[in-house]
């Protein structure tokens, strides 16, 4: 009889705990999804956002304007670049040295470009302080026959420690303008829906049920 009890017993503490650890597993992947951005990556202290994308054969308005030349169209990446670290960062600078993060803009992994130093903003070159961040745009001019879409060129930023981080544009958002605009957020959902589904859930009544 009491041999029974016990069995009793044990088979519901683990109907507890196998239901107790599905829900961790449950709540560590909505977690991940939440927090999750493909778009934003980290390197060497600076954590990168690539808004948008774009592909025009012109950059700017009026007297500012600058065509690309000829059999060619500007590829053109709008991002936003956080310096997570203590100090301040020069990003891209105009020599860079073997240290500095570097980007290049790849074409089926063969054929590279450099960025368009003349139409790419003031991004390229900007000191950014520990914990701001700058927003802008980098230009590359690549073959009219590639620019039929995006979805074979990828943004490899790279570093002398050997680090690299590749952003597939496919999967960035393509707009018309070549402005600058806002930082993305992740997955349009707020980061405290999770804690606030943990905070209201009643783990006591939920064991109640199981007893019943």
């Amino acid at each position: 009889m009491r041999g029974n009890m016990m069995n009793s017993l044990l088979s519901g503490l683990v109907s507890k705990l196998i239901f107790f650890l599905v829900l961790i597993i449950i709540g560590f992947f909505v977690y991940r999804y939440i927090t999750y951005d493909p778009f934003t990556k980290k390197i060497d202290g600076l954590e990168i956002t690539l808004n948008t994308s774009a592909i025009t054969n012109t950059m700017g308005e009026g007297w500012s304007e600058v065509r690309a030349h000829e059999g060619n169209q500007f590829v053109v990446i709008n991002l936003t670049v956080n310096n997570a670290s203590q100090a301040s960062y020069l990003f891209l600078p105009r020599i860079p040295t073997l240290d500095t993060v570097k980007v290049k803009l790849v074409y089926k992994r063969t054929y590279e470009y450099i960025y368009d130093s003349l139409v790419s903003g003031d991004l390229p070159g900007s000191m950014i302080a520990p914990r701001a961040q700058a927003a802008g745009i980098l230009a590359f001019q690549v073959p009219d026959e590639f620019t039929g879409s995006l979805n074979d060129f990828q943004l490899v930023f790279f570093s002398g420690t050997n680090r690299s981080i590749t952003f597939d544009l496919k999967n960035i958002p393509q707009s018309r303008s070549t402005a600058p605009s806002p930082e993305r957020g992740n997955h349009g959902l707020d980061e405290s829906i999770f804690s606030d589904i943990l905070n209201n859930l009643d783990i006591d009544n939920i064991f109640r049920l199981l007893d019943q």
